[in-house]
């Protein structure tokens, strides 16, 4: 099935609102896929989850208010630096993935479909005029 351009160039320009980012706190969520790519003079594996369940430590109401978790996903960065590798170490022990006898590679292909706990916390741009939901840290689910 194609894209439908057209719905989306039709929509009303004054009728477009920002979403408020997640509220903070602990969701449920699970791996939908992983992307390695370039950034800067580094490569970065960068991680996207599926929020699926919002837990005791999230503010409801807030998250209600914003139609709930809807379609929205987060990303997790994993810098491929000699220095930053045992992240992805941990990561793996947070999805649950053996890491023993295998190439970092080899693990961030097993990522898709883990579950995982990831703490989302509020981080404000560089201008200070924004506020970005932002995964503090993976743990077990």
């Amino acid at each position: 099935m194609a894209f439908d351009f057209s719905k989306i160039l039709s929509k009303p320009a004054d009728s477009i609102e920002k979403p408020k980012p997640l509220p903070v706190g602990m969701y449920l969520c699970t791996v939908e896929k992983y992307e390695v790519r370039e950034a800067g003079d580094k490569g970065v594996a960068e991680i996207t989850l599926k929020p699926i369940a919002p837990q005791d430590d999230v503010d409801m109401t807030d998250l209600q208010e914003q139609g709930g978790i809807g379609e929205r996903r987060l990303r997790y960065s994993l810098w491929l630096d000699e220095n930053a590798l045992w992240k992805i170490k941990t990561t793996a022990d947070a999805l649950g993935v053996a890491h023993v006898g295998k190439s970092i590679g080899e693990l961030l292909a097993e990522f898709p479909n883990h579950q995982c706990m990831a703490t989302v916390i509020h981080k404000p741009s560089a201008n200070g005029e924004e506020i970005y939901a932002n995964v503090g840290k993976l743990l077990a689910a």
